[in-house]
């Protein structure tokens, strides 16, 4: 699977907020920003490539990429100015397979962990899907689509703003999967229309060859995944955060040598971040911890950073099994509370990036110097 990250635009509809900072790299509570809450996310699954599509300030997308690890690309858009983004999605198909599938991702998508995973495991079908977050409803505006009785897409429009002849429509999210059976034709249909204008979506080609590219849409609207749009929105939003933080779980300081690892680690990203949190000499994030058996949910690479640097505690947030979704992300390991405890005690580890919960609260930082930790 390969993933499009297209974050050229100069994102002129925030106005001020973006003068001087790039869109994606706003902030979205708890250190994140649009771009690095993706870049988590994919740093997680297996990936075979992902092309990072910059225009306006490359530079600091740059920056920001060089934190992680996947496999990546970029590519400059010169053009990003005339451009909607259907040039931007031709850079990158170009310099992609065209045998597999692909997801793009516009660089101002928030999602939570359940809604990447629905979408990996949804692309990995072999099909072209259509991401939608609910029904199309005022004021929204901008794509929508229609499926028919046998769940497939049977219009999809571009619309300036809310018309309710359309109130049976879903309305888009800016995350599309292009199956391996169609890409080699929509690259194709891409370029052609790229020749006649590029102040265009790249939505175009499809909507006009509808009948030559088989898709289905899939409905996120019962997960966290939004897209951020305008000053209110982003405004919104931050109150949102605001309020989800007062339900958020505080942290309490443990010995390091109670926790229980459940899975391996990567030592590049180990080394990386040793680097940086020996660097700042503060501990910024705590670890998710099981409170009945100091297993590590979250935080593997921290944990051996830690005993690298011979601290003897260090920040946790204790939580129940009870409460956590847990899935594996790979199809060669089952996983559950119980297996996983199983293995854990055994210290019989997982491979690394097998084991995935999804934490129903906020995790905030922490700010302790790592002298307190020692």
């Amino acid at each position: 699977m390969q993933i499009v990250i297209l974050a050229a635009g100069s994102g002129r509809r925030m106005k001020s907020l973006t003068k001087n900072q790039h869109k994606s790299l706003l902030d979205i509570g708890n250190g994140e920003t649009f771009f690095s809450r993706i870049c988590h996310q994919i740093n997680e699954y297996d990936i075979s490539k992902t092309v990072v599509v910059t225009g306006y300030r490359s530079q600091d997308i740059v920056n920001e990429l060089s934190k992680f690890q996947f496999n990546f690309e970029v590519v400059h858009n010169d053009r990003y100015e005339e451009d909607v983004n259907i040039y931007s999605v031709k850079l990158a198909l170009d310099s992609l397979s065209a045998s597999e599938n692909t997801i793009i991702i516009e660089a101002d998508v928030i999602m939570d962990s359940l809604s990447f995973r629905d979408i990996y495991f949804a692309s990995s079908m072999d099909k072209s899907i259509w991401f939608t977050r609910g029904q199309f409803k005022n004021p929204q505006y901008g794509g929508i689509l229609k499926q028919d009785e046998f769940g497939s897409v049977c219009d999809i429009r571009i619309v300036e703003e809310y018309d309710k002849q359309y109130s049976r429509y879903s309305k888009l999210l800016g995350i599309t999967t292009i199956g391996k059976n169609e890409i080699k034709s929509f690259s194709n249909l891409v370029n052609d229309y790229c020749k006649n204008s590029i102040n265009q979506y790249y939505l175009m080609p499809w909507i006009e060859n509808l009948k030559a590219l088989p898709c289905e849409s899939e409905d996120l609207n019962s997960k966290s995944v939004t897209s951020i749009n305008t000053p209110a929105e982003y405004s919104n939003y931050i109150k949102s955060l605001d309020i989800s933080k007062q339900k958020g779980l505080d942290f309490e300081i443990i010995a390091l040598d109670k926790l229980v690892p459940i899975e391996g680690y990567i030592e590049d990203r180990k080394k990386m971040l040793f680097n940086k949190i020996k660097e700042e000499c503060i501990w910024t994030k705590p670890l998710i911890v099981d409170c009945d058996n100091y297993m590590i949910m979250d935080g593997h690479h921290r944990f051996e950073v830690a005993k690298e640097l011979k601290l003897t505690k260090i920040p946790v947030i204790l939580v129940s099994y009870d409460d956590i979704e847990i899935w594996s992300l790979r199809n060669s390991e089952e996983v559950s509370p119980r297996l996983v405890k199983e293995r854990a005690l055994a210290s019989d580890l997982y491979p690394n990036k097998t084991v995935k919960h999804h934490f129903p609260f906020t995790i905030s930082d922490c700010y302790i110097s790592l002298k307190e930790l020692i």
